[in-house]
């Protein structure tokens, strides 16, 4: 084989190769950008699950709001169906537990986010910017 015919097999086959490297790059990529917002909307949703279930709880119980989110996945002590959400509620698409605060007569609910840490600009919660 002469060198001008192994230049032309590596145009004709490593440049395509090459093509097919970065496109997968770009599919791989786009794929965890979906997954991401997929996370952060499914967090959102969970977020307003629980801000429902600590308005059921406090009309359930004289105006007072729960103290956590373990006081919504409890049998209920006061007759009312319960319990008023599933345990999975717990953490967040991340796997990190809610932070879940009383704010006067309504609830603080916030998520980490994708890095896990409360207090940073990726933050979910139901009060705007955390």
């Amino acid at each position: 084989m002469t060198k001008k015919s192994r230049n032309i097999l590596i145009l004709v086959f490593g440049l395509p190769m090459i093509g097919i490297g970065i496109f997968s790059a770009m599919v791989v990529l786009n794929v965890f950008n979906r997954i991401q917002i997929a996370r952060a909307v499914a967090t959102q949703k969970g977020i307003e699950e629980i801000r429902k279930a600590a308005t059921i709880y406090q009309m359930q119980h004289a105006g007072r709001l729960p103290d956590s989110i373990a006081d919504l996945t409890k049998e209920s002590d006061n007759g009312y169906q319960s319990p008023l959400l599933k345990s999975h509620y717990n953490t967040d698409s991340w796997g990190t537990p809610y932070q879940f605060k009383r704010n006067g007569r309504k609830v603080a609910i916030t998520s980490a986010g994708r890095d896990k840490k409360f207090g940073t600009k990726d933050d979910v919660t139901n009060l705007g910017e955390p």
